[in-house]
């Protein structure tokens, strides 16, 4: 599900996906730019992921172009680099950024597995 910067709000230090967005289901965020190489090549074990996870983990992207639409949006993400995966909670706040280089299928799905306990077959 592609993003608007209108689908997002703030508190205090966080920044949230609204409610009707995530439908009350965790899931994670896709920060990438149609420009960018790294993001192209990545964007099909994205939804590959998404496919296998199920309908109670949610998959989201936003793409650069709705990023500049919301410098607020862009510093509260606070990502240094495209693609940058987070992940955010059942209230849509964001609560984790996945850190490591290895942006494998089977890389992603463990960490999903140890994070939230959403465990699927990694095949």
């Amino acid at each position: 599900m592609e993003l608007k910067s209108s689908d997002f709000s703030f508190s205090q230090d966080n920044v949230y996906i609204n409610r009707n967005v995530n439908n009350n289901k965790p899931g994670m965020l896709l920060i990438m730019a149609n420009w960018c190489g790294h993001c192209q090549r990545f964007k099909p074990t994205y939804n590959e992921i998404c496919k296998q996870i199920g309908k109670d983990f949610i998959c989201t992207s936003i793409e650069h172009a709705q990023l500049e639409k919301s410098s607020r949006l862009t510093q509260a993400l606070n990502f240094s680099g495209y693609p940058t995966i987070k992940f955010f909670d059942k209230s849509g706040r964001i609560i984790s950024e996945y850190k490591s280089n290895d942006r494998s299928k089977v890389a992603l799905l463990a960490h999903i597995c140890d994070v939230y306990h959403h465990c699927v077959t990694r095949h």
